[in-house]
């Protein structure tokens, strides 16, 4: 390229206007911008060129400086070329790009099409438009860009009478972006599903229906865009213990983005692009999980080659920040969560703490960690009954323990029970009400065939059971109510309501049936908190002769008769009342005659003769075991009746007429054990 003013004939022509543009826009480059001047072998010449490049920074008419995380630049060239006796025949025309003095790309032997490019035979245009990836010279620091147009003559062309000008115009737009709003940090994904009983309150919004969009930023011309979902999960059922889909978490409704045109993407990719060119584009997901996760990629087609070129994702959408590198995220996160474990970075940072892992339970108190709820069920959270309105509630993963019950009576006279004592007596626990669904009932409408894990569906071992009340027939063994084995369990807790009303009318009415009930419930739930019956440790005194009452005997001791094994002397604690007393029960192993012989001498029921009287250590019995009691050190558990929730017993006196007078021991406090099964 040289900078002489275009010669005197090139103003006449039918052109004049164009030629006029061309000579200002030669003349600028000619005085205002440094001139380069290609390196061209010398067996090529070129002819007068004016080049004008757009940009920012700093550079001269041909080369420009590409910042530092830019992924690619767009360049559009309009190759002139005004005929003079015959130029555009007698020379081809070359476009060269490079980025840090090496080729990125080129065109050459550029020629006109007469019958498309040009004008009345006089003037030709061809256009030239190119998407450039430079992220390979960009990663890491900005480079250099350099675009050369000339016309040249081959070798050997000896034509002196053809002569003409060629002049270039060149827009390259060193700052090209391609953007992709990010998820947003207050997303938390819930089901939009008409079938899920809490979708009705999804008919709109952000969580229900998360949307992406993306534009390009300084460019010359509209492209398709395009977007791809990924990675989408499959978690079972809808929230942690609802529903058992395992279709995908989101998915895009057409209804929901007119303008869009299903095509194929990469394998495992749900693709949509736009119908028509544009700068800008958007997509609208639908959620259909109350913790599903997905990666969301934006594109668009580059002109000529179909190429395409992803999208920067950002976190301001109005004011975008400079790239770090081109290797900045490629994809959109659903939801907004940096260290892509499926739980929202928004929702670790509200329930305070270091963010857990996925599978962490670790909330402290009650004697042992966790509630047998991992950080990702808490996070994808429950649905849970206010009152009669089933609702969801992403629960706490870190200070509090959840525990879930369903209250199968047509009343919930137990559930009333359980809301007005437990909740108030167990420390660090937040009790929640289910139905027979969300409680994992096992067989439906049969609350006696117990549940499965409340988060049967986790991504981690379920270990958490919801609490069931259940009525039963327990008149076999004059129960009042059962709850099998200490600690969580899928069966459920057996209440016999026939058997509460004959105790209640046994002790002479000091107790209202809501007061029994609540008593029972709240016992047999400690029970489901690993707690056991108060007892003391009776140890073997030497055998005595006779079935006299031995006056030395201390409340930790008992003695063997002479006469027959299955009898023994024990002195018991303070009685409130004569009758109806229990040393132990079965056939819980940890309870009755233990030590040596707990697995090899089953534990039996014990009967005895009613104290003799009242006070401490004052009452000595004769007490008839089942089986003869070894003499060789085995002890023996009595169950203790001190008037607090854990004894096997409740006595019905006016002391235990109102719950505000009775409940856990301290030290039971520190035994509750939300997650022991």
């Amino acid at each position: 390229m040289n900078n002489r003013i275009l010669p005197p004939h090139f103003l006449h022509t039918s052109n004049c206007n164009f030629v006029i543009v061309f000579f200002c826009l030669l003349a600028w480059c000619a005085q205002a911008q440094p001139v380069c001047t290609p390196a061209l072998d010398e067996s090529y010449v070129t002819t007068e060129i004016a080049l004008l490049i757009e940009y920012e920074s700093e550079g001269d008419c041909s080369t420009a400086t590409i910042r530092k995380g830019q992924k690619f630049v767009w360049m559009w060239a309009s190759i002139y070329a005004y005929d003079y006796e015959g130029a555009w025949g007698a020379f081809e025309y070359l476009l060269s790009v490079k980025v840090n003095g090496i080729p990125v790309y080129n065109v050459s032997a550029l020629t006109f099409n007469t019958e498309t490019e040009c004008e009345n035979g006089t003037f030709c245009n061809r256009e030239v438009v190119k998407v450039i990836d430079v992220s390979g010279y960009t990663h890491s620091a900005s480079a250099e860009l350099e675009v050369i147009a000339h016309a040249v003559r081959p070798p050997g062309l000896d034509d002196p009478g053809h002569r003409g000008h060629v002049y270039t115009v060149l827009t390259v737009h060193p700052r090209s972006r391609f953007l992709l709003s990010d998820t947003r940090q207050d997303f938390r994904p819930r089901n939009s599903d008409s079938a899920d009983p809490v979708a009705a309150t999804c008919n709109s919004g952000y969580d229900c229906y998360p949307s992406f969009a993306a534009r390009i930023e300084a460019s010359c011309c509209d492209v398709k865009i395009g977007f791809e979902l990924s990675d989408v999960s499959t978690l079972a059922g809808i929230s942690t213990n609802y529903g058992s889909e395992t279709g995908p978490d989101y998915a895009v409704d057409p209804d929901l983005n007119q303008g869009m045109v299903s095509v194929s993407g990469p394998p495992g990719t749900v693709a949509y692009e736009t119908a028509d060119p544009s700068t800008m584009a958007s997509l609208m997901l639908t959620s259909l999980d109350y913790g599903g996760k997905a990666k969301v990629k934006a594109y668009f087609l580059a002109p000529e080659t179909g190429e395409k070129i992803y999208a920067e994702v950002v976190e301001d959408w109005e004011e975008p920040t400079e790239p770090e590198s081109t290797m900045e995220r490629q994809f959109a996160r659903l939801p907004f969560d940096e260290d892509e474990d499926g739980m929202g970075d928004g929702w670790e940072s509200e329930i305070g703490g270091p963010n857990p892992s996925a599978d962490e339970d670790g909330e402290p108190g009650g004697g042992a960690p966790g509630d047998g709820l991992s950080a990702h069920d808490e996070y994808r959270g429950f649905h849970w009954l206010d009152g009669t309105a089933i609702k969801h509630i992403r629960t706490d993963a870190k200070t509090k323990k959840d525990v879930f019950y369903w209250d199968s009576s047509s009343d919930g006279r137990y559930s009333t029970a359980l809301a007005g004592l437990l909740e108030l007596r167990v420390p660090d626990a937040v009790f929640h009400p289910v139905n027979a669904y969300a409680a994992r009932l096992v067989t439906p409408g049969d609350p006696l065939s117990g549940v499965h894990p409340i988060n049967n569906d986790s991504l981690t071992s379920p270990r958490a059971y919801a609490i069931v009340y259940a009525e039963d027939n327990l008149s076999a063994t004059k129960e009042l109510a059962n709850a099998g084995m200490p600690g969580k369990r899928p069966d459920p807790i057996r209440i016999d309501p026939s058997e509460l009303s004959a105790e209640i009318t046994l002790n002479g009415n000091q107790l209202t049936p809501a007061t029994l009930r609540a008593i029972i419930v709240a016992h047999e739930t400690g029970h489901r908190f690993a707690l056991w019956h108060y007892k003391r440790w009776c140890n073997h005194q030497p055998l005595i002769p006779g079935q006299a009452e031995p006056s030395s005997l201390q409340s930790s001791e008992y003695a063997l008769t002479a006469v027959d094994p299955q009898l023994v002397f024990l002195r018991l604690a303070i009685f409130e009342r004569a009758n109806d007393w229990v040393v132990s029960e079965r056939p819980d192993p940890n309870f009755g005659l233990l030590t040596n012989y707990e697995y090899s001498w089953p534990p039996q029921f014990f009967y005895g003769d009613p104290p003799m009287g009242q006070g401490f250590d004052s009452a000595v019995v004769l007490v008839h075991a089942a089986s003869p009691i070894p003499t060789n050190g085995a002890a023996l558990a009595v169950n203790t009746i001190d008037s607090f929730l854990m004894d096997w017993y409740i006595r019905h006196t006016p002391l235990m007429s109102t719950t505000v007078n009775w409940g856990f021991k301290m030290d039971d406090l520190s035994q509750i054990k939300v997650n022991v099964q």
